[in-house]
């Protein structure tokens, strides 16, 4: 409620009639700008609550201004030449003779006033913002709060950008979402309309997942709580469509009866390129890069595309994130521009042009992910996931079955170190049913499958799949790749078929073409897996050490970080097997950094289960079990399951025997399971 100094002010704040929830940082912040600028302006798009924020400030303001607090509502104004007449008209103050012009008489008016002025919605009127400068001189006790979608850019001016309110993580207990803003805020909205309403187990997770796909919009949020009259919470989510948010009061401004509306009333002041673009970009899904905006949205667009952007970031269509260099739309905006990109007819094209973007873009981060700058370009792969997932899809939708099988194998090494491996499955599977396509890309995307396959421990589909793969690159006749099927197939007939004699013939095939080739990456593949098969096979487990020592020299000497990471984890398998502690611990290390320190998921589940079979061989059980637990719960999460397999096995921490432990190790293993892996890493390098 409004303190009650707001009584002995004189004032026209509109009565709320509902109350104000959350945004206490936003108040906060706002009131501290007042006080060292006589113009604050509230940046944000349609529906973000800046009108509601607004009324809020100036309500715990209010004492601050003798000669009171006044809400100017500008929504209705076009003409900036209107501004002067309507403040004057809300003060209550009579038109002066036809000889002073409004701006004068208001500046007169106000000129030894310690006044608030809420100028509300105010970017239609940015022509006339000088007024608003002209104030600020001529009153230096005042100051105005403005609520806009784009800033005045005048001199002196403050910005505050209002964000959509906070969305909370559905895994929360009931106490923690009940405080969340945007779900505080449907709940005390939705017993407005349905008495008796609360939020309880049953309907949480529907209820956070409705905010979150209304992007915490407290307009959108209030419009969607309309349908409980008629809709459960569970059935208003699956019926959800932006368009459908109508229903708001009656006496409500015509431009918030809908959130296309409110969306509608900033899109219809832009020019017709900028249109255009703002159309465009709906289809990006997470946002984008400039270079990636530029190439999809810049052809035949008659406007600079930074320009554009610049244009729709001040309108609040847009936000930028300068960190990172990148744009997006809040989800209900960009439904609203697909729709307008539909009606234009340029959906064809614009979506041919996105798939080329991000085609190009994931064959130009897939060698790279095995590199030093890993962890930069799965970061990048990681913005952009959302856009190369519907990339994928619409060559699929298209039937273009080659630009799908580039899409197969250029992802999935990115999927499997961020431990998508669940998705990658599905994706590929799909893919590979499509008909036609060029064998050799065929092929590839075969390869992909089976090492997906690999890393979920499923020998039927890996095994099939890199039969194949050989079949049809030994047919195509390309040396290299079938250098690099004979390894892929030579590792599968010792991990899988355990045909060992079977599997040397194939990695010294390959070897052979290697070393004509002159290919030390090959080279250092075929000695890793030479000493995975002395690992597995051999009555001493050291065998295999000049091999593995052999493939770190040549991974290095090619920048190879993920070959190097994983030679230096059978490094440490070799020693942990042979009973020599440290020395596996010191490879163990070397190879965590290397790879879950560059970001890979599924490098954690081997990692954390092999420092638990290391704890075990120096008789720490219990710090084992924690450490087991973190491992199998991220295999879980993630799909890796390479290592239930017999030739990745660690003796006394296979799942199993963890599930049957009872009393302390039983304990420490749910602990285990609860950690991030971040905690369970730390855990295991001694750092936390």
């Amino acid at each position: 409620p409004p303190p009650r100094t707001l009584e002995a002010i004189p004032n026209n704040l509109p009565v709320q009639f509902t109350s104000f929830v959350g945004r206490e940082d936003d108040v906060a912040t706002a009131l501290e700008m007042l006080e060292s600028s006589q113009l604050l302006t509230l940046l944000g798009p349609g529906g973000t609550g800046k009108t509601r924020l607004s009324v809020q400030v100036a309500a715990e303001a209010a004492d601050r201004f003798k000669d009171g607090v006044y809400f100017v509502p500008l929504a209705s104004v076009t003409d900036p030449d209107l501004i002067a007449p309507t403040i004057l008209s809300t003060l209550g103050v009579a038109p002066a003779s036809a000889a002073v012009p409004p701006s004068d008489q208001l500046i007169r008016f106000l000129s030894d006033k310690a006044m608030l002025l809420v100028l509300d919605n105010f970017e239609q009127l940015v022509e006339g913002a000088g007024l608003v400068g002209d104030l600020c001189a001529a009153s230096v006790h005042s100051r105005i709060l403005v609520s806009s979608r784009v800033p005045l850019r005048l001199r002196g001016e403050q910005e505050l950008a209002i964000a959509p309110l906070q969305v909370a993580s559905p895994e929360s207990d009931i106490d923690v979402l009940i405080k969340n803003e945007s779900v505080h805020l449907f709940v005390e909205r939705a017993q407005a309309v349905q008495p008796g309403f609360a939020l309880t187990e049953d309907n949480a997770r529907a209820v956070v997942e409705l905010v979150r796909r209304l992007d915490g919009l407290p307009l959108a949020i209030e419009l969607a709580v309309s349908k409980l009259k008629l809709l459960s919470v569970e059935a208003l989510l699956e019926r959800l469509e932006a368009r459908s948010l109508t229903g708001g009061p009656r006496d409500a401004p015509e431009r918030h009866q809908t959130m296309w509306n409110a969306i509608a009333w900033s899109e219809e002041a832009l020019s017709e390129p900028c249109r255009r673009l703002f159309a465009r970009l709906s289809v990006f899904l997470g946002g984008a890069r400039l270079e990636e905006i530029e190439r999809v949205c810049g052809p035949e667009l008659g406007l600079d595309v930074l320009e554009g952007l610049a244009t729709l970031v001040d309108t609040s269509l847009v936000l930028a994130d300068r960190a990172n260099g990148r744009f997006r739309m809040l989800q209900v905006i960009r439904e609203y521009a697909a729709e307008r990109l539909d009606e234009s007819g340029e959906a064809g094209e614009v979506g041919r042009r996105h798939t080329l973007a991000y085609l190009d873009l994931i064959e130009t981060a897939a060698p790279e992910l095995i590199r030093r700058d890993r962890k930069m370009w799965a970061e990048a792969l990681d913005a952009d996931h959302d856009n190369l997932r519907s990339a994928t899809a619409r060559c699929v939708a298209a039937g273009d079955a080659d630009g799908a099988f580039r899409f197969a194998w250029s992802m999935w090494r990115y999927w499997q170190i961020r431990g998508h491996l669940h998705e990658a499955r599905r994706r590929v599977d799909e893919i590979l049913a499509m008909p036609g396509g060029e064998p050799r890309r065929r092929a590839k995307a075969i390869e992909a499958l089976g090492g997906i396959a690999w890393w979920q421990g499923d020998a039927d589909a890996c095994t099939a799949s890199y039969d194949e793969a050989l079949r049809l690159q030994r047919g195509l006749g390309d040396d290299r790749e079938i250098a690099n099927a004979l390894y892929n197939a030579g590792l599968m007939e010792a991990f899988f078929r355990r045909e060992t004699d079977r599997a040397l013939e194939m990695l010294e095939e390959a070897m052979a073409i290697y070393t004509r080739l002159g290919d030390e990456g090959g080279l250092a593949d075929v000695h890793w897996g030479r000493g995975n098969m002395a690992l597995i096979t051999a009555d001493d487990p050291r065998e295999g050490i000049p091999d593995m020592e052999r493939c770190i020299e040549l991974y290095r000497a090619v920048g190879n970080v993920f070959g190097e990471g994983w030679g230096r984890y059978e490094l440490g398998e070799a020693y942990r097997r042979s009973g020599d502690a440290a020395a596996s611990r010191s490879h163990y290390i070397r190879g965590i950094e290397l790879l879950y320190g560059t970001g890979e998921i599924s490098a954690a589940v081997f990692f954390l289960l092999a420092f638990a079979g290391l704890s075990r061989l120096e008789g720490d059980d219990h710090r084992g079990a924690v450490l087991a637990g973190a491992a199998w719960a991220l295999g879980e999460r993630s799909g890796v399951d390479l290592v239930s397999i017999d030739a990745a096995r660690i003796e006394g921490v296979e799942k199993e025997t963890l599930e049957a432990f009872t009393g302390d190790l039983a304990d420490a293993y749910r602990v285990g399971r609860a950690m991030t892996p971040d905690e369970a890493v730390a855990f295991a390098l001694g750092t936390g």
